[in-house]
């Protein structure tokens, strides 16, 4: 399941890349909505869809149709409004509760100064290398993520907790009951998924260009093996370009197996989505990703050690889930409580 609150406090493209794009063509600028007395302009919402636009533009490339690609962009530029929305929605709650890292924002500013001894070019320089202005504009982006930061898990942290009565509740929901009658285990039961991985490996300062060719590559092979023309094992050799893909048996996986973000989210959706076995590509920290499920099957897990785990590995999942989900009606809340107007895009 995808952290929403990330997706708020780090909605923006990496630095990196940042500094690399631009919106194509000339921009009219102009208000796309209202969040208190602050405008978010057409041009905030163009440069935050840059990127994932050409990320969609490849998958067009690479053959999906002109109208998913129409749907598909359209959606992503409402869910990316309702992010720019809800960032603005967050700080002007924090800086009505009084809330403030202003000494934290200094602290971290002079410790950045000093790891570059007073070299003021070389700061800059590093500086404009990740994206940024100016220090002013970077202790500005710092300070606000920070504060956002601090005010969702203040006003949502709390509310989010679940009780062990609650876990206990969910564990024999999930795991107990008919799922055990049905194998005559003791225990709890689970599912096992055998997973592989279309992997096309980037190194870690590729820049924008690389990594959306490796996407485009990775989009037509995954449109190639969801046809059903080949298996995951021969794409290294029946999807060679630019990039070399590599494959890999990542063996049997649990549902509660914890994965980073990004192939978190791909396994997730993976093994909720009736009849599907492969992912779309990801990407992912070093590269490109596409995920298979090749098998399932219903494990009984009968040691009480092991047990106890699943249970307190349940309850972390559902305290994210939860998380979100009360982040949501918090949201909701500061929409009723600031004004929030939204222009036709």
């Amino acid at each position: 399941m995808r952290a929403a609150w990330m997706a708020i406090v780090l909605l923006a493209l990496p630095a990196s890349v940042r500094s690399q794009e631009s919106p194509p063509g000339e921009l009219l600028d102009g208000i796309v909505a209202v969040v208190g007395e602050e405008p978010v302009t057409r041009s905030e919402l163009s440069e935050m869809l840059v990127f994932q636009g050409r990320l969609l533009k490849a998958r067009k490339d690479a053959g999906m149709s002109a109208e998913e690609a129409d749907r598909e962009f359209h959606k992503l530029q409402e869910e990316t409004l309702r992010h720019l929305v809800d960032n603005r929605l967050i700080l002007l709650a924090a800086k009505a509760d009084g809330m403030s890292v202003t000494d934290e924002v200094r602290r971290r500013i002079e410790k950045l100064k000093a790891s570059f001894s007073g070299d003021v070019k070389r700061l800059e320089k590093y500086l404009s290398a990740q994206g940024f202005v100016s220090l002013a504009d970077y202790e500005r982006q710092m300070g606000e993520e920070m504060l956002r930061q601090r005010m969702v898990f203040a006003q949502v942290r709390p509310r989010a907790e679940i009780s062990e009565r609650e876990a206990q509740a969910a564990f024999e929901e999930r795991f107990l009951g008919k799922r055990a009658e049905a194998l005559e285990c003791s225990g709890a039961v689970v599912s096992q998924y055998a997973l592989e991985q279309v992997w096309f490996p980037l190194p870690e300062d590729a820049g924008p260009e690389r990594v959306l060719a490796a996407y485009g590559q990775a989009y037509s092979c995954y449109l190639r093996i969801a046809r059903g023309e080949f298996g995951g094992a021969e794409a290294p050799d029946r999807c060679a370009g630019e990039v070399t893909p590599q494959f890999g048996d990542l063996g049997e996986v649990d549902e509660t197996k914890t994965f980073e973000r990004s192939f978190q989210d791909a396994f997730d959706e993976l093994r909720k989505t009736p009849g599907a076995q492969s992912s779309a590509p990801f990407l992912h920290k070093d590269g490109v990703r596409i995920l298979r499920i090749t098998g399932t099957r219903e494990e009984c897990i009968d040691d009480p050690e092991e047990v106890a785990q699943l249970r307190d590995t349940l309850k972390a999942r559902l305290e994210e889930e939860k998380f979100e989900k009360v982040l949501e009606w918090w949201l909701d809340e500061l929409r009723g409580k600031f004004r929030v107007e939204l222009k036709p895009l």
